[in-house]
C-alpha cells in the first residue's frame, strides 16, 4: 500500500511528456503528419487524464513484474531422471489430466489461440460436475479456477496443432468442471518417457523446429526409438520477457 501511495504522489509531479521532450528521442520523432500527436495531442490533456495515463502506466508494469514473479512459482508435475547425456534429460512423467484443443492455424496464431481458449477455461469458464451426471446433466455453477502445472504443451498435427494444459496435480479427469467452450477437450495423457533438450527465448516455430532438429539427431546418435513427433514444452507466460522464458523440446520413446 505505500508502495502505490508513493507512485501515485511520483506520478502527480511527474510530466512524462516534458520528460520525453527533453531526452534524445524526441530529435527522432518526425513533428508533421499523424506520428506528431505522439507530442503534441496529450498537451490538451487535463491533469486528471495525465493522472489516469500515469496509473495505468503503473499498474501495467505491476502486471509486468507478476507475470516474472508466476515463472518461479508455478508448480511442474513430478517426473523421474532416468539418464542424461549433455543436453538431453531422459524423464518418466506419470499419467496427467489435460485440457487440450485442436487449432487449425499456423504455429504463432494456434499458441495464440489455444492459450486464451485454455487461460479461459481454468479461469472459470466452466460448469461443474455432480455426482454421476455426463456434460449434458450437468448443473451450471460457473467460477471454478484451477491451477494448472507447467510446462504448456504444443504438438503439430495433420490439420494444425494441439495446445494442452497440464490439470492439477492429483485431480482425476472425471473430477474436472466440464468446459464451457465446446472447443476444449479434456483428455488423459499416460504414463510416457520422453527425451528433452532445454532452449531459451521466444518460441517461434524457427526455434522450435532448430531445437526439434538437434534434438532428434541426439536421440538418433543415442540408437532411441521415437513415438510420434517433437512437441514444445514452454515454462512461462506470454507476457515473460523473451530472454527469459524457458522452453524445451519433447519426443515421446518406445520404451
Amino acid at each position: 500500500m505505500l508502495f502505490m501511495v508513493a507512485m501515485t504522489t511520483i506520478t502527480r509531479n511527474l510530466d512524462v511528456f516534458e520528460l520525453f521532450e527533453s531526452t534524445p528521442l524526441r530529435n527522432f520523432v518526425p513533428l508533421r503528419g499523424a506520428l506528431a500527436r505522439i507530442t503534441e495531442w496529450p498537451r490538451t490533456w487535463s491533469e486528471g487524464e495525465k493522472l489516469a495515463l500515469s496509473k495505468n502506466g503503473l499498474f501495467a508494469g505491476l502486471n509486468l513484474l507478476r507475470s516474472q514473479v508466476l515463472r518461479f512459482i508455478t508448480p511442474t508435475p513430478s517426473y523421474e531422471s532416468l539418464e542424461r547425456h549433455g543436453e538431453v534429460e531422459l524423464r518418466r512423467y506419470p499419467k496427467v489430466a489435460v485440457a487440450q484443443v485442436h487449432v487449425h492455424k499456423g504455429f504463432d496464431l494456434a499458441l495464440h489461440e489455444g492459450f486464451t481458449k485454455l487461460a479461459a477455461f481454468i479461469s472459470g469458464q466452466n460448469h461443474q460436475r455432480h455426482g454421476e451426471r455426463d456434460a449434458a446433466e450437468t448443473v451450471v455453477n460457473p467460477g471454478e479456477s484451477l491451477h494448472m502445472l507447467t510446462p504448456v504443451l504444443t504438438r503439430r498435427e495433420a490439420a494444425g496443432h494441439s495446445v494442452s494444459f497440464l490439470m492439477p496435480r492429483g485431480k482425476a479427469l472425471d473430477e474436472l468442471p466440464v468446459p464451457l467452450d465446446t472447443h476444449v477437450e479434456l483428455n488423459e495423457l499416460p504414463e510416457r518417457t520422453v527425451a528433452t533438450l532445454k532452449f531459451r527465448g521466444a518460441p517461434s516455430e524457427d526455434a522450435f523446429t532448430k531445437a526439434s532438429h538437434q534434438l532428434l539427431e541426439k536421440v538418433k546418435g543415442r540408437g532411441w526409438k521415437t513415438k510420434g513427433s517433437p512437441g514444445l514444452a514452454t515454462y512461462d507466460a506470454p507476457a515473460t520477457l523473451p530472454f527469459l522464458r524457458r522452453n524445451e523440446v519433447w519426443v515421446e520413446l518406445d520404451r
